[in-house]
C-alpha cells in the first residue's frame, strides 16, 4: 500500500510540474538577462499584436532615465506559449540600448512607413512565423519609459503618387498595460 502511495504522489508530481512549465507565457514566463550590470523587469504587456496578412506591430519607446537603458520587446503566440524571440541573444533579438531621451522603434516586420531601429529578425524567417492575436511583454532595465504599440500596413507608402487626397498610413492604436512591479 506504501507503493502506491508514493507512485500516485510521484505522479500527480510529474503532472503538476509538466502542467505548470506549459503555461510559461507572458506572465509567468522568466524575465531574460538582457544587461548582467542592470536588473530586468517587465514594464508593460501588449495585447493584440499582429504579424499576419501584411499587418505588422510596431513598439516606439522612449527613454525617460539619466542613464541609457536597454528596453526589449518579447512576442508571445495567441496559444500564451513561451516567447518566439530570445532578447538576451544580443543580434536583431528586439532589444535595444537606448541612450538618455532617445527613442527606439522594434518591429515585428520591416514597414515602408515607420523606420524600425530594429526587426526582430526571428519573426522574418522564410517562411516567416505569423501571429494572430499575440501578446507582447517589454521589458527594461529601468522603469522610467515609456511606450506605444501599433499595428501597421506592411504596404501602406508613406510617399505615394500625388492623388487628389493624400493617403495616410493605414495604422491601428493597441493598449499598453502598465505592469506594477513587486516593492514598487
Amino acid at each position: 500500500m506504501r507503493k502506491v502511495g508514493i507512485t500516485s504522489a510521484f505522479a500527480v508530481g510529474l503532472a503538476f510540474f509538466g502542467l505548470t512549465s506549459a503555461f510559461a507565457g507572458l506572465v509567468d514566463s522568466p524575465i531574460p538577462d538582457m544587461d548582467p550590470s542592470h536588473p530586468e523587469r517587465a514594464i508593460y504587456f501588449v495585447p493584440g499584436v499582429i504579424k499576419n496578412n501584411n499587418l505588422e506591430t510596431e513598439f516606439n519607446c522612449t527613454n525617460l532615465d539619466s542613464q541609457v537603458v536597454r528596453i526589449g520587446v518579447e512576442i508571445f503566440d495567441e496559444q500564451g506559449n513561451g516567447p518566439l524571440n530570445d532578447i538576451s541573444s544580443g543580434v536583431a533579438d528586439g532589444a535595444q540600448d537606448v541612450p538618455i531621451g532617445g527613442a527606439v522603434t522594434i518591429g515585428t516586420g520591416n514597414t515602408p512607413a515607420i523606420h524600425e531601429s530594429e526587426v526582430i529578425q526571428f519573426l522574418s524567417l522564410t517562411p516567416p512565423i505569423n501571429v494572430r492575436n499575440g501578446s507582447a511583454r517589454i521589458i527594461s532595465t529601468s522603469k522610467r519609459v515609456i511606450c506605444h504599440a501599433f499595428v501597421v500596413d506592411q504596404f501602406s507608402d508613406p510617399d505615394p503618387p500625388p492623388p487628389a487626397l493624400p493617403e495616410a498610413p493605414a495604422m491601428l492604436p493597441l493598449r499598453i498595460i502598465s505592469r506594477k512591479q513587486r516593492g514598487d
